[in-house]
């Protein structure tokens, strides 16, 4: 019932005051919630939910409590590179850092740039690559609001990137509303043109920007 940073798997932020916490980590699918134990200053709470957002690879917590101080959340509209932010982890303190992109990365087959409409592949980069104890942590403006969940991508021993919190809205209302995530669903797979080296010249000539359908929505004839 004790326990250290060993034990660690992610930080996450107050939604609501009834409970509802948000982490980058997709536990869902890999941690039964049993298992998990949600610290909160020195109070530890069971977790009564978790709810996974398969888009941006963040997920929703719930534990049973009240009375706890919600974050407040800002607007990515106004992040522009080079502006000054906040790295804030409960473990790893407090990093002052700048936005230094707003990044693509490769979605399911790099080799090819096919995307889908089902996942996010565009992230905040932020100039500073910090530890494994940032993993949940966020990225906050100078005004103390939200604008990015930190998140640790795959193969990666360093943490740069952030899931904007506008991409968390759609998530966040519907689980507000009725306590589940809904998004629509294009069913999609994609080539954005405008980062496809090499596709410009070889394939289609006359087009710099746009998308090309790879593959059409399920249900619909090719």
């Amino acid at each position: 019932g004790v326990y250290s940073e060993t034990d660690y798997l992610g930080g996450g932020f107050i939604l609501t005051s009834d409970g509802w916490i948000v982490t980058s980590m997709d536990i869902s699918r890999t941690i039964k919630k049993e298992t998990l134990t949600v610290i909160y200053g020195l109070d530890t709470y069971g977790v009564d939910a978790t709810v996974s957002d398969i888009f941006s690879g963040v997920s929703f917590v719930k534990i049973d409590a009240q009375n706890l101080p919600p974050a407040k959340l800002g607007s990515n509209e106004e992040n522009n590179i080079g502006q000054n932010a906040l790295a804030i982890s409960a473990i790893g303190g407090v990093i002052p850092t700048n936005i230094q992109n707003i990044n693509w990365r490769p979605s399911q087959d790099s080799a090819q740039f096919i995307e889908t409409t089902e996942k996010l592949s565009e992230f905040t980069v932020i100039k500073d690559d910090l530890g494994k104890f940032f993993n949940g942590g966020v990225i906050a403006n100078w005004d103390g609001e939200i604008v990015g969940v930190l998140q640790g991508q795959k193969d990666s021993k360093s943490i740069n990137t952030a899931v904007s919190i506008d991409a968390l809205r759609q998530p966040i209302n519907s689980i507000l509303k009725n306590g589940k995530v809904e998004r629509p669903f294009f069913g999609i797979k994609y080539v954005d043109l405008a980062r496809s080296a090499g596709l410009k010249s070889q394939k289609i000539p006359s087009m710099d920007k746009g998308v090309v359908v790879w593959e059409p929505p399920r249900g619909t004839a090719p």
